[in-house]
């Protein structure tokens, strides 16, 4: 077996004598399990190492804070321990306790928080126990078993370990409690080697020998007083970590070190180890990796090099500096410009922004925009919160007190001003849900909106250059992302520069704009991070070995560089002590990773760190009167702590124009390590307290707010009033045509309810969120998507559960929505409508005939389909049913209806009246507030003008319907329009790109999409496939999906798709007109039978086309001619056209 090895090192207790060399039992025990409350204080500032001087002078924490200057100057202390210690020490006195959160549990009854962290445990057990205690007599034993558990506890608590207890002869120890530190798991291997290298040299009675056995493992734990018995019991760990060392610690043999795979990663740079391969334990679920300990590598006082530094240095960001001095120069010569910088979190985009803005501060107006995870679905909230602050609105203003507040900060003069304020005052007022506007009042709105704030900054930009800072834009809500494109395209002739920042990854809609530049931020090189680290240890004398292993260790990232180098700065104290542990080797108590780094830096506030914790929960950013009502705290505890944590450079500080003081974490991952540490009971009990604040201090905030309550109260386990919330969070986002935010909100009620019990009250509030989720899905992905057939499965299998209900119907309509057989969908819709006249419900009736006109549509009944229609629009109109479009297939029953008839009226011969019936259903669409509406009718009207083959006016019209899908998020509708535009632009001479984008839009809607258009996409699909030169391909892909649906009982466009097979058939066989003829047959049968007289039309127009080239005139006139009678109101169109013209010839050709 390989042998351990390890530099030889000197070694001494607290006490200062040799292990092994007399009785070293004195106090050590006492000192590695108790330590004094002013040691404690001590660590807590970061002075720990000046806790045996204050004992050895009998200096207590009640009169630490009598201590003059002159007093610590007689002690020998620094300049700079002196200011630390005298500063600490007033917030002491100011704050009237010690520390809330203590740092060595064990003294003075004082309770240790319970809380989550990264915890490396140490499981030490003397081998052969048992023979010993056979040999010695009991007393002997007793002496024995002290004298090593003393041994034990004095190397532990030199290398920072705490014991947490002892069991029989085993120990078990922390390391990086109740004090982070990185190392913590370095920390405890020194000690496991420094207790198997002394361990047969302690002096014991009758010549006794001991050997341990060591296991060692890190993980996260939850640790602390978990009982809230205070210092009165021992602090155990609730994690796998310990239990895993003391399976660890069975596998070694006599005086071994065996380690889990975590410890083994954490320190395999400065640690030789023997790999023994994978091992299973009794209460692991998986095999673990495990290691037995070497010793120190050669050199491991020199850092390992990691070599993982990016190309772009800090040095080399003067270069990206240039360029953005450079745009600004453009920008003040009225060309705009927009610099979008990406890069990982803590890569410095935030700090790169802020060291150009210092350069340009007296020449540009400056406005920040930030994104936040917390706000993403609520529509232009940076902006909002921004005109908020700078016309000093509160919550609670109505609309004319916010529009004279605004009198002093919107520019211009005259009318125009006048409705700039207006609409200013609009966007900051509350939404009302309960008074819907017309789609074009809606639209214009919107409209209006975005364009006057993009005339805001324009007109400001002609005052004074703007710079517009958006800060983590990958937090945005789409509407402000819709704004900032407007933006991006109205700034290249005026004075605006717009400088983005966003993680790695992430894209926006104008990275190819040509006055838009992309910079990614790469790690720091050596020399870089060198030169950072120097700047911020300032007077502080750092090692050339200690400057390398920060280097090293931050892997070139700025913000890991920054909090590293001020623990170690921080550590400096101790270098100016007589007593330092001597296990170091010189070594840095350096944290490897920034979650632990910022974890021990927030313990070592003390106290402030409760402040801290609260303020993760609030979010990013928070006011002084929050935080105080949330944590209950003392007015001048609050203070004190805010001040340390300030100071310790975790939080800063901001007043707005009204004097109100707010605190903002320094960076993102200072909150969440923070956040992470608290407990789940904790985090909950902080949440609803949070909610409860917003209530009171915001009254009205469940009305304008609902989703900022119901997250607070998701986290809180408060999930039926979490719900309750979200569901009128989803509701307000669908009046306001926010389908993205409204599914997000709707999906959090729901999955607040399945934390919950299935009651009536449940099931109810989980039937509404259902009901308007289902609609909002189709929006977005599709009636055929899975994830819409999961919504309604789930809605029709609850309301099967329960009594019959009204509050059901719209669960049964999608139901019948989702059919993907069609006669099946008949039945569904017959069912509905025996429903509808149980209720006796007007409204119910209505969309029980919007079933079933669209079911008789779809099975080629258009007789059956108008007297539904009629049925219908007839109860609309005799209430207001406008609302209905939240509730049934996310678009407007009339609209439905008058667009239906329009095709219904086309496929019958009566063109006029088809056009007419359009003409009603956009005048009604342009009277509601509602983008599905819109796109319902869009999706009518470009049917209407493929019926009548008018390629560019499809195009048109897919054009529109795919901005306006790509602007909403509406998938199935986008995937749909890139069909017809397929067709379209076939048809118009680019038969490539045609087919490109009708395969790409088919599949699309193979996945998404329900299968009624299904008819006419295959028939569009054949033309261009023929038009490609594919003909065997069109043929074949026609003849299956004939047979499809005709088998799933589809007949809507089937006479039409039996004439292209047909035309096909002529193609294939030019010189065999049977199958054609029998097909075009079919074609016109089937077309009379339903009475689509314009499909008969055509198929009869085919028919005799195919008759006269064969010769047959006679046959050619007698199909043609029956065909026209009646068909007179089709004049002037082409398949009108087109039948006359070859009726003539027939009868040219007979005389």
């Amino acid at each position: 077996m390989p042998q351990r090895t390890r530099k030889p090192r000197p070694f001494s207790t607290p006490g200062g004598t040799t292990p092994g060399c007399g009785d070293t039992r004195q106090s050590v025990r006492t000192e590695a399990t108790a330590v004094t409350a002013v040691r404690r204080w001590l660590m807590a500032i970061g002075l720990g190492g000046l806790a045996d001087l204050f004992e050895q002078h009998d200096i207590d924490l009640d009169i630490v804070c009598e201590l003059s200057e002159e007093d610590l100057h007689k002690l020998g202390l620094t300049l700079g321990q002196r200011r630390r210690l005298l500063r600490a020490a007033q917030s002491l006195a100011s704050a009237g306790a010690a520390p809330a959160v203590a740092l060595t549990p064990g003294a003075g009854g004082e309770r240790t928080p319970a809380e989550r962290r990264h915890l490396t445990v140490m499981f030490c057990d003397i081998v052969g126990s048992t023979i010993l205690s056979e040999r010695l007599e009991a007393e002997d034993l007793l002496d024995v078993v002290r004298r090593y558990q003393d041994f034990c506890a004095t190397i532990i608590g030199s290398n920072e370990g705490y014991i947490a207890r002892f069991v029989g002869d085993g120990i078990l120890a922390y390391f990086g409690y109740p004090m982070a530190h990185e190392d913590a798991p370095s920390h405890a291997l020194q000690a496991a080697l420094a207790i198997t290298e002394g361990i047969d040299r302690l002096q014991l009675p009758q010549d006794t020998k001991l050997a341990v056995r060591i296991g060692i493992a890190s993980g996260v734990v939850i640790v602390g007083d978990l009982i809230g018995a205070g210092a009165a019991v021992e602090q155990p760990a609730i994690g796998v970590a310990p239990n895993l060392a003391a399976r660890v610690q069975g596998v070694a043999g006599p005086n071994d070190i065996v380690v889990a795979d975590v410890t083994y990663r954490l320190t395999q740079d400065t640690f030789a180890f023997e790999d023994l391969g994978r091992r299973e334990f009794h209460g692991i679920s998986d095999p673990v990796r495990i290691w037995r300990l070497m010793g120190e590598r050669s050199g491991a006082s020199e850092a390992a090099t990691y070599g993982r530094w990016s190309q772009t240095s800090f040095a080399d960001r003067s270069d990206q500096l240039d360029l953005a001095r450079s745009q600004w120069r453009q920008v003040k010569d009225g060309n705009g410009r927009a610099l979008m910088i990406r890069g990982e979190p803590g890569i410095g985009k935030s700090r790169f922004v802020h060291q150009f803005l210092r350069e340009v501060d007296e020449e540009a107006m400056v406005q920040f925009y930030q994104g936040s995870p917390y706000n993403q679905d609520s529509p232009l909230h940076p902006l909002i919160q921004r005109f908020r602050l700078i016309a000093s609105i509160d919550r609670g203003d109505n609309t004319a007190t916010i529009r004279h507040k605004l009198d002093k900060v919107v520019i211009g003069e005259g009318p125009e001003r006048e409705a700039r304020l207006d609409t200013f005052a609009h966007l900051l007022s509350p939404v009302s849900i309960d008074q819907p506007q017309s789609l074009t009042a809606a639209k214009q709105i919107r409209e209006r909106t975005l364009q006057t704030i993009v005339d805001y900054f324009v007109l400001r930009s002609r005052e004074r250059p703007i710079i517009v800072v958006v800060d983590d834009f990958q937090w945005l809500d789409p509407t402000f992302i819709e704004l900032l494109d407007r933006i991006m395209h109205a700034i290249p002739d005026e004075r605006i520069y717009v400088i983005g920042t966003t993680r790695e990854g992430v894209h926006t809609p104008w990275d190819q704009l040509p006055h838009v530049t992309q910079l990614e931020l790469g790690r720091l090189p050596v020399k870089d991070a060198q030169a950072l680290i120097a700047s911020l240890a300032q007077d502080t004398v750092l090692t050339k070995a200690m400057i390398n292993e920060i280097v090293e260790k931050t892997d070139g990232i700025p913000l890991f560089v920054e909090e590293l180098t001020k623990s170690v700065v921080e550590l400096d104290f101790d270098r100016s002590t007589k007593e330092r542990r001597p296990a170091r080797n010189g070594r840095s108590a350096i944290p490897i990773s920034l979650q632990d780094s910022l974890m021990e830096r927030l313990d070592r506030v003390g106290q402030a760190k409760t402040v801290a914790r609260v303020g993760a929960v609030l979010g990013r950013s928070f006011s002084r009167e929050l935080i105080s009502r949330v944590g209950d705290f003392d007015s001048a505890y609050l203070d004190s702590a805010l001040t340390t944590l300030s100071e310790a450079g975790l939080f800063y500080r901001e007043i707005d124009q009204r004097g109100k003081e707010s605190f903002a974490f320094r960076h993102g991952l200072v909150q969440e390590a923070a956040y992470d540490s608290l407990l789940r009971e904790e985090r909950q009990r902080l949440h609803a307290a949070t909610a409860q604040a917003l209530q009171h201090l915001f009254p009205k905030l469940e009305e304008e707010r609902p989703d900022l309550l119901a997250n607070h109260l998701s986290a809180a386990a408060n999930y039926d009033e979490a719900a309750r919330l979200w569901l009128q969070a989803g509701r307000i986002s669908l009046a306001q045509s926010a389908i993205v935010e409204a599914v997000h909100h709707l999906r959090r009620g729901i999955e607040a309810l399945d934390r919950l019990p299935e009651t009536s009250a449940v099931q109810a509030l989980r039937l509404q969120l259902l009901i308007r989720l289902g609609p909002a899905l189709i929006a977005l992905h599709g009636p055929g998507s899975s994830e819409v057939e999961e919504i309604y499965l789930k809605g029709y299998a609850l309301c099967r559960s329960l009594p019959e209900s009204e509050d059901h119907f719209p669960v049964y309509w999608g139901w019948w929505r989702r059919s993907r057989d069609f006669n099946e969908m008949n039945q569904r819709a017959d069912e509905l409508l025996g429903r509808a006249e149980t209720h006796k419900n007007q409204g119910l009736m209505l969309q029980a005939h919007h079933c079933q006109w669209a079911s008789h549509f779809n099975r080629g009944d258009f007789q059956g389909c108008l007297g539904h229609i009629d049925s219908g629009l007839q109860l609309y109109d005799r209430g207001d049913y406008r609302l209905h479009a939240t509730l049934y297939g996310n678009h407007d029953a009339k609209v439905c209806g008058h667009g239906e008839r329009s095709l219904v009226y086309w496929l019958l011969g009566r063109p006029d009246e088809a056009m007419e019936c359009e003409r009603l259903a956009q005048s009604w669409m342009e009277t509601l507030s509602h983008g599905g509406t819109w796109m319902h009718h869009k999706d009518i009207a470009i049917m209407h003008r493929l019926y009548r083959r008018d390629a560019a006016e499809v195009l048109r019209l897919a054009e529109e319907i795919i901005a306006f899908a790509d602007e909403q998020g509406f998938t199935d509708h986008r995937a749909k329009a890139l069909v017809f535009a397929g067709w379209a632009h076939a048809r118009l001479g680019n038969p490539s790109k045609g087919l490109t984008e009708i395969r790409e839009g088919l599949e699309r809607q193979k996945a998404i999409g329900t299968q009624e258009d299904f008819p006419i996409y295959y028939d569009m699909f054949a033309e261009v496939l023929a038009l490609n030169g594919r003909i065997d391909e069109a043929l074949e892909e026609t003849t299956a999906a004939q047979a499809e649906f005709e088998a799933m009982g589809l007949r809507i466009w089937l006479p039409e798709l039996r004439r292209r097979v047909g035309y096909l058939l002529q193609l294939r066989m030019p010189n065999d007109p049977e199958p054609a003829l029998a097909a075009y047959r079919g074609a016109l049968d089937l077309a009379s039978e339903q009475g689509a007289r314009t499909l008969a039309l055509r198929a009869a127009t085919s028919l005799a086309g195919l008759l006269r080239s064969q010769g047959q005139i006679d046959d050619a006139r007698n199909t043609l001619e029956p065909r026209l009678l009646g068909l007179e109101p089709m004049a002037g169109t082409a398949d009108y056209a087109a039948a006359t013209a070859l009726l003539a010839t027939a009868r040219r050709r007979e005389v």
